[in-house]
């Protein structure tokens, strides 16, 4: 987990988790391989089933590289009061805060009233820093800024790690997916699949069976199987009507197979680290195993 949430990836620059990944799950494939735009895929037997997640995190890249107040852009969705005071580092292990222009209003500061001041090294324009996440781990949960973004990742690769072996499945561990998704859309843009299951964080409470995300209706007979392997071990996983974007309606648009998501409940507070319980990620992890047991016997 802590590695998985502490690995530099911004979006549009996933290598170093990348690379963590893949050594984590390859030998449990037969094929393993990176595309052009960055996503990590891995499958084996009839690989006819897809299970997605993200890897990519939001993060910042450079405008103004002045030593004194370094200007800089949002990578993906950033609240600019979240960030004020955060520490920052850079792809090159420079580091810095983030300061805000007007201290007594940060409440409404603008990403342009943001600037980070270095503590060590240098930066230059079109740079990709990360926020630093400052993982911590206590009171039976995990927490985290940018949770939210990486703890799907961690689910399915515990649950990789807990099952023997991964057949007839497809893992996609997607690039960009904070950048509009970009990276799911081109992979399910060329490969082909009967079912896909997506994996993310989410704000409802915990581990979820989506019925409909905030734009369109999970596929109802892949959701009823998913429910149904749920129901058989007890897992508690309630089946709710999200108002979260899992990006269905990207993968219908891109591939036209029947897809489903699950998301894992995350609670996010303004102004403080995002928090995930031990019992809703286990609970998440214990149902993507199934589903990965599933795939090996053929029956989803």
């Amino acid at each position: 987990m802590q590695n998985i949430v502490e690995a530099f990836a911004p979006s549009g620059c996933e290598e170093p988790l990348c690379e963590l990944l893949k050594n984590r799950i390859q030998s449990k494939f037969e094929k393993v391989f990176v595309d052009n735009l960055g996503n990590l895929a891995a499958s084996s037997g009839d690989g006819r089933l897809c299970i997605e997640c993200g890897m990519d995190s939001t993060g910042v890249m450079v405008i103004t590289p002045n030593d004194e107040q370094i200007r800089f852009s949002a990578v993906g969705n950033i609240k600019p009061k979240d960030i004020i005071g955060r520490k920052v580092v850079f792809e090159n292990a420079s580091c810095g805060k983030v300061f805000c222009d007007n201290e007594k209003d940060t409440e409404d500061a603008k990403l342009s009233d943001l600037y980070i001041l270095l503590d060590e090294g240098s930066v230059k324009k079109g740079d990709f820093g990360a926020i630093v996440p400052d993982f911590s781990e206590e009171d039976g949960g995990y927490t985290a800024y940018g949770l939210k973004n990486r703890i799907a990742a961690a689910a399915v690769c515990k649950a990789l790690e807990n099952t023997d072996c991964a057949e007839n499945v497809t893992i996609l561990f997607s690039a960009q997916k904070r950048l509009g998704a970009r990276g799911l859309r081109a992979f399910f843009g060329v490969h082909s699949f009967e079912q896909i299951i997506t994996v993310d964080g989410c704000t409802d409470d915990g581990c979820v069976i989506i019925a409909k995300d905030e734009k369109i209706v999970a596929n109802p007979d892949l959701r009823k199987k998913i429910e149904t392997l749920a129901q058989e071990k007890n897992l508690d996983a309630e089946t709710v009507v999200s108002e979260n974007n899992f990006h269905l309606e990207q993968i219908a648009v891109s591939c036209g197979a029947p897809c489903a998501a699950i998301g894992i409940s995350v609670l996010c507070e303004d102004g403080e680290p995002e928090r995930v319980s031990k019992a809703d990620f286990d609970t998440s992890v214990l149902l993507i195993e199934e589903i990965l047991k599933g795939c090996e016997k053929k029956c989803l």
